[in-house]
């Protein structure tokens, strides 16, 4: 039994139709299935990522910052899949004694 080059063709065509017909099939079913509050956008942020944005945000002069260094550290040992070292926060300024402090 021979088949000639048009009939092949013409199956091949109609076999790689039907594969991505299925295929587009089951993409839309799986995005009708996803919940409907979920979003994959973004991860939820962390108070690294704010510190990240705020160190990325300073100018070449303040590179330098001790902080900056620190959190540019951690987001490498995360990045590098090392377990995450708690990141201090910033100690919020101390009350001076004129203002109602002990004499």
């Amino acid at each position: 039994m021979r088949v000639d080059t048009m009939t092949l063709t013409r199956l091949s065509l109609v076999a790689a139709l039907a594969g991505l017909l299925i295929a587009a099939a089951t993409l839309h079913r799986r995005a009708d299935v996803r919940a409907p509050g979920i979003s994959s956008a973004a991860p939820p942020a962390d108070d690294l990522s704010a510190e990240l944005r705020r160190c990325a945000a300073l100018d070449p002069k303040d590179a330098e910052d001790p902080r900056c260094r620190a959190v540019w550290a951690e987001n490498r040992r995360r990045f590098f899949g090392k377990s995450p070292l708690p990141v201090a926060t910033p100690a919020p300024p101390a009350a001076s004694a004129s203002e109602g402090g002990a004499p």
